[in-house]
């Protein structure tokens, strides 16, 4: 019968849309950010240094702002207006846009949809103050370390190999580098840094975007080129820019490594697509037929590894990076005979408004399209199935190896020995190894620069904060910028130590106490309003095509909701407190977001509000959105995201619940005393009801029951006929009643909550370092800090205040409603010491923040002291969530890379005491 519903649905989809003629059916997108300040300096440049850089170094300029929204504006009139593959009223469930997670690329894909999205449309709030015909749309990202699609610098040992062993030493590149040594030395002596045909682009980047200028950001005499860079200087040094393109991907293995994911994402989306069209993958129906347009925003990077994948570059030549606001367009075309094709354009750079198409290696001549099976047969060479095990050399993971294993302890273990510093990993990384111990090296780094920390933190265990951050970012920074020449020693620890004291006394002179000042502010909010996300099966007035924009979406109120938060946060910490500055905002504010839409635009239209005045960074050409800056949301995927999502796989967690929690007494009693009533239910809805799920049906009735003028009409979204004021209270009352078992349980709470109370904790921890001068390696990023919003759910909300001792026992808990916050104050005293302040505004109506009485602090209106503030919320704390949430299943000793990590860290415990 199932086979025979097939089929039917095959034949009836088919005599449904038969083809009369072409139609194009998905574009997918990959274009470079916009115009932005230099990603590398020049050391000797002292007048270009980087506090001269607004609004910092490697950000997305106005001009870029500007770039991006005239793509898409031009990507609007090119696929909305000429092939009509959207309209806006349904374009935002057809639109899926992503981003590599750098602030310059995910502001440019937020320009380039405010571009796109020019025109008003259904989604577009029209409330005062709201910028003018434009539309939040959210951009996704990844954490960068995973983001081996987006990302060409992801750690690969095997392309990095290549690179070294067989592109540089090639007899094209060493010609190069031998034609052009005594230039390559001079520069050298200029610049302050070594400078060879592998890195030449270092120089050139900011030396281009000082010669170009830019009118919007600058004035020319702000950033003036070096006296040693003349005319005939800066052409050299572009050329060789060009010559050393040429090798970045000049190697199948190196644009399989570097390229293969992303061509493969992009063929593959092709392929779900020319299922779901042919009535094949019966499961994609859904996401995937509504797909039309998928966004990359990725880097000049992501487009020349695709040109010289397609066989558009090929050879030694020099090649000119793809400008700015550049884009290569994949577009998928259904034929009249079924069949599908593939035609390919690049946009090459911000003045042309010329899709050029593309000859494909492998393809039929222009102007004839290719076949989506021979576009798929010609790039399979490329196509990687396991990155991961391409990059160690098929070994899946490098700790597998056991003769490896052993090579690497015993290199670790010799380079931590007493005597030497953990900073000796540069040295050792950078030195010519012999080819047959190179997988041995490739293995050492990876260990030896994540130990490199522990040994820091042995060393200087009073300077260093104990985060996950410096773990990794702050170690491979400083590894890289530390001086060739400088040697690694004992006097290391002893200087660094120096230092610390010098640094400490001169920063208490310079910025002596005279009253408490407000440091740092983390935000914890809740989306705003949004259609529901659980249906009730029996209700066909209300059934999934009746909400706009879909399911779980964040609507015009909740947008309204949000901007009117932002704008109250202003007033409180921009106005009030003065605590971030308007023109040095971008610098000071990071925004995180769970992978939600309603989440991520959320904190778009909260921080359009937050910033609703006139700033430097806020454009002004025709068209822009009045006074919007885009401000980058930064989100992570969401089956990593044990931080905020709540539901994140941990069988601990969901064992507790479902064990002790549900078969509490207090439990099992709402249960047994309201049996009836959930059978009644069952029997209304078409569903199992109970305790646990009847949330499902609250959300829903919830939603009717209040309404939102702004998005529909009464009539639109009727309640159901046996839905009385009584039933809707009753079942109102059991939703409450079922959330105060949600996190009932001391172990459940550390689980879900305790990643966040940590981090929220651990940033406090690093601000103080900052400020008092310990963390030394903080100065920059932690120092600007200011502002930290995550933007989540209610969940978040409800379990903080469960740990916060706010909210305890089993007696009915009313969820924080739509745009409610959290707000974590650090205060600095007179005395030096720090405290905490925690308010709560609770639901969108509410002008106040509350401030909230922590268990195990002072009483109001006392602060909580920071050390108090962790010491109460110890027991909270989650030092190795996987571990936890598998009762130790993945214990060090049942799994061989953790085995390899503890050796190896055992090693130089050794060694550090011997």
């Amino acid at each position: 019968m199932t086979q025979l519903s097939t089929i039917l649905l095959l034949i009836s989809f088919d005599v449904a849309t038969s083809q009369s003629e072409k139609t194009l059916e998905l574009v997918q997108v990959v274009f470079r950010h916009g115009h932005r300040t230099p990603s590398q300096l020049i050391p000797s440049d002292e007048k270009n240094a980087a506090e001269t850089w607004y609004p910092g170094v490697g950000e997305l300029t106005k001009q870029g702002m500007r770039q991006q929204y005239e793509l898409g504006k031009l990507m609007a009139k090119q696929y909305m207006d000429q092939f009509q593959l959207m309209n806006p009223n349904e374009a935002f469930y057809q639109i899926y846009v992503h981003s590599s997670d750098f602030n310059r690329t995910i502001a440019s894909a937020l320009c380039n949809m405010a571009g796109f999205f020019s025109s008003s449309s259904l989604r577009t709030p029209t409330f005062p103050g709201w910028p003018v015909n434009w539309s939040p749309v959210p951009v996704h990202t990844v954490k960068l370390i995973d983001d081996s699609t987006m990302w060409t610098f992801s750690p690969c040992p095997v392309a990095e190999a290549v690179v070294e062993n067989e592109v540089k030493k090639s007899p094209e590149y060493t010609k190069i580098e031998k034609e052009n040594q005594e230039l390559f030395e001079w520069l050298s002596n200029k610049t302050g840094k070594t400078v060879n045909l592998n890195n030449v682009w270092t120089i050139d980047d900011p030396l281009m975007i000082i010669y170009e200028g830019s009118p919007e950001d600058w004035n020319q005499s702000d950033h003036p080129l070096p006296e040693w860079v003349t005319e005939e200087v800066y052409k050299k040094v572009r050329r060789l820019h060009q010559a050393s393109n040429a090798f970045l991907f000049n190697h199948e293995k190196v644009k399989r490594l570097r390229g293969g994911l992303l061509i493969g994402e992009i063929i593959n989306r092709m392929r779900q697509k020319q299922a779901s069209l042919s009535g094949r993958n019966l499961r994609a129906l859904s996401w995937i037929k509504n797909l039309k347009y998928f966004v990359y925003s990725g880097h000049d990077l992501n487009i020349l590894v695709l040109l010289q994948i397609l066989g558009v570059i090929n050879g030694t030549a020099p090649v000119e990076m793809p400008g700015y606001a550049s884009c290569l367009t994949f577009e998928l075309w259904r034929n009249e005979n079924g069949t599908f094709e593939v035609k390919v354009y690049l946009r090459d750079g911000p003045n042309s408004t010329v899709f050029k198409p593309l000859q494909i290696s492998g393809c039929p001549e222009l102007p004839s399209g290719c076949e989506l099976s021979t576009f798929e047969s010609r790039s399979s060479k490329y196509l990687v199935h396991d990155w991961k095990a391409e990059c160690t050399e098929g070994s899946g993971s490098p700790f597998r190896s056991s003769s490896i294993l052993v090579w690497a302890i015993a290199f670790v273990a010799m380079d931590f020995r007493k005597g030497n510093s953990a900073m000796k990993v540069n040295r050792q990384c950078n030195r010519r190894w012999p080819r047959v111990i190179s997988r041995i090296r490739n293995l050492y780094c990876l260990l030896a620069t994540q130990i490199a920390e522990q040994a820091d933190r042995r060393r200087f265990r009073k300077f260093v904060a104990n985060t996950a951050y410096y773990t990794n970012s702050g170690t491979k920074r400083y590894l890289s910028t530390r001086t060739k020449h400088q040697n690694c020693s004992l006097c290391d620890a002893r200087m660094n130590r120096l230092k610390a004291f010098l640094l400490l006394i001169t920063f208490h002179v310079a910025t002596p106490q005279s009253e408490k000042t407000l440091e740092l502010v983390q935000v914890v909010l809740r989306h705003g309003h949004r259609t529901p996300i659980m249906l009730i099966p029996t209700d066909e007035k209300n059934s999934i095509e009746t909400w706009y924009p879909g399911l779980g979406e964040l609507t015009k109120r909740g947008m309204r909701q949000q901007y009117e938060l932002g704008k109250l946060l202003a007033n409180q910490y921009i106005e009030q407190h003065q605590l971030v500055k308007l023109n040095d905002a971008f610098s000071q504010i990071y925004v995180r977001s769970t992978d939600y839409n309603r989440t991520i635009t959320s904190a778009l239209a909260n921080m359009a509000g937050f910033l609703s005045s006139s700033n430097p960074r806020t454009p002004t050409f025709h068209g822009w959105p009045l006074n919007w800056s885009p401000v980058p949301v930064h989100t992570v995927k969401l089956t990593d995201d044990s931080t905020l999502w709540t539901y994140a796989r941990c069988p601990v967690a969901e064992a507790t619940k479902l064990n002790e929690i549900e078969m509490s007494p207090a439990y099992l009693k709402v249960q047994n005393e309201n049996e009836k009533m959930f059978e009644w239910l069952s029997n209304k809805t078409g569903k199992m009801i109970n305790i646990s799920n009847v949330w499902t049906i609250d959300d829903s009735l919830m939603i009717i029951y209040e309404g939102s003028p702004e998005d529909w009409k009464p009539n639109e979204h009727p309640l159901p006929e046996w839905v009385t004021d009584e039933v809707y209270k009753k079942i109102h009352y059991l939703r409450e009643a079922a959330d105060a078992f949600i996190f009932n349980h001391e172990k459940v709470r550390r689980l879900r909550g305790g990643l966040l109370i940590g981090e929220i904790i651990n940033r406090m921890r690093q601000k103080q370092a900052s400020l008092s001068g310990r963390n030394l390696r903080a100065l920059s990023w932690i120092k600007n800090l200011k502002y930290f919003v995550y933007s989540g759910h209610d969940l978040n909300i409800l379990v903080l205040l469960q740990i916060l001792g706010v909210i305890n026992g089993t007696a009915p808990v009313e969820m924080p409603g739509y745009a409610s916050c959290l707000t974590f104050e650090l205060w600095r005293n007179e005395n030096g010491t720090f405290e905490v302040k925690v308010y709560l505004r609770d639901g969108p109506n509410s002008t106040v923040f509350k401030s909230l009485q922590i268990s195990g602090c002072p009483e109001l209106p006392s602060g909580c002291e920071l050390s108090t503030f962790e010491s109460r919320s110890s027991k909270y704390l989650v030092h190795d969530w996987k571990a936890e949430c598998t009762e130790g299943s993945s214990s060090s000793f049942r799994s061989s890379s953790i085995l390899a990590w503890t050796i190896a860290f055992l090693a130089w415990i050794v060694g550090v005491s011997s």
